[in-house]
């Protein structure tokens, strides 16, 4: 953790007191904001995971106007290759943290007021430039959605009885990866206790930015949620970024069920419950957000010679289930059915009986009866 010096002076705080800004401050140049790894300063232990201790900097908009970091449209802020492209702002109207990755983004999080401070991180050290071009006076960010190339979901999770909340973006684009990319994932910084962590992770790093590969097939990305206070809950998902609206399921993993995301999500948490409760499945199939009601399901399912098959008019998540006739499940498995093929499930070895055969995607189901000889 360390409070950089600059081209315009040095950031200084005794506590309790004022931050103050010495030396000459001219509004028509662009500065430079010294950026330290691990020489000065102490660790940071501020992540989820507690993985990245050194290169945290707290640096601030030097301007007396706002700064736009701009956004994956227009003109997004170029951090370099030794510095992860994501700014924390702390929320105090909820004791958290808000991030934002400018290549990746767009929304109101580009804009930074003047004196705002802000958390980044450096991997080897160097300098970060605020630009005298990116001074704004409005702070409406221009109207636009985004491209073929780029979706991008907002998760948010509030506490009904309580303040609590948070957000996790997800992000499929080109140029990114599934691993932690520096320019496009950002880290996920711990909220106080008592609020939400929501989060995913990349590399096995917890991310509040997750940015992946394009949408060209069905992706399933586990989603954390933690939080101290016991009681109800919600989860709302914001794709109204995206040009047209694509597929998303929200699978609960604590009740088994499967949720179209068009509309909240309600669920009550417990102290106990695991963390990684929840799983996004994304498709890039394009529908009307209404259609997930409005539709006709076509499944057939059938049995031969130890093999369940299921064929499915719809590309889309479906959950297969194998029951006897005592009601014990024998199968349980989610796959994925494509419109153009048939989907084939080897079954476990059976006895002589009747068994059922249950295929669900999480609105619908059907259930086909057969018997074993």
């Amino acid at each position: 953790m360390y409070a950089g010096s600059n081209n315009s002076g040095l950031f200084t705080r005794s506590l309790p007191g004022n931050v103050t800004l010495t030396g000459n401050k001219t509004e028509g140049v662009n500065i430079l904001a010294n950026l330290n790894y691990s020489s000065q300063g102490v660790g940071f232990t501020g992540t989820i995971d507690g993985n990245e201790l050194y290169g945290w900097n707290l640096i601030a908009n030097p301007y007396f106007s706002v700064y736009d970091f701009g956004d994956f449209n227009n003109n997004p802020q170029d951090f370099g290759q030794n510095h992860v492209s994501t700014i924390h702002i702390r929320n105090s109207s909820n004791n958290g943290f808000q991030s934002f990755t400018p290549g990746s983004m767009i929304g109101n999080g580009r804009f930074i007021a003047p004196m705002q401070a802000f958390w980044v991180r450096t991997v080897t050290g160097g300098t970060f430039t605020f630009e005298k071009s990116r001074r704004v006076a409005n702070q409406q960010p221009p109207l636009g959605k985004t491209t073929s190339e780029r979706l991008a979901f907002k998760l948010e999770a509030k506490g009904i009885q309580n303040q609590a909340e948070d957000l996790a973006y997800f992000i499929f684009m080109t140029g990114a990866s599934s691993g932690f990319d520096l320019a496009y994932d950002g880290e996920k910084l711990s909220n106080d206790y008592g609020n939400i962590n929501l989060y995913s992770k990349a590399a096995n790093r917890a991310v509040a930015v997750n940015a992946q590969e394009e949408l060209l097939s069905t992706k399933s990305v586990p989603v954390y949620f933690e939080c101290s206070q016991e009681g109800p809950y919600s989860l709302k998902l914001d794709q109204s970024e995206n040009n047209y609206p694509r597929q998303v399921w929200l699978e609960d993993r604590l009740l088994n069920n499967f949720h179209p995301f068009h509309q909240e999500y309600h669920f009550q948490h417990l102290a106990h419950h695991d963390a990684q409760r929840f799983v996004l499945h994304f498709s890039p199939q394009s529908v009307d957000t209404y259609e997930f009601d409005k539709r006709r399901v076509s499944i057939q399912v059938w049995h031969s010679e130890g093999y369940a098959y299921i064929k499915n008019t719809l590309s889309e998540l479906v959950k297969v289930e194998l029951i006897d006739m005592t009601g014990r499940s024998l199968l349980k498995t989610t796959e994925t059915t494509s419109e153009h093929e048939t989907l084939k499930i080897k079954l476990p070895p059976l006895r002589a009986g009747i068994y059922l055969i249950k295929v669900s995607n999480g609105a619908n189901y059907i259930s086909v009866k057969f018997n074993h000889n």
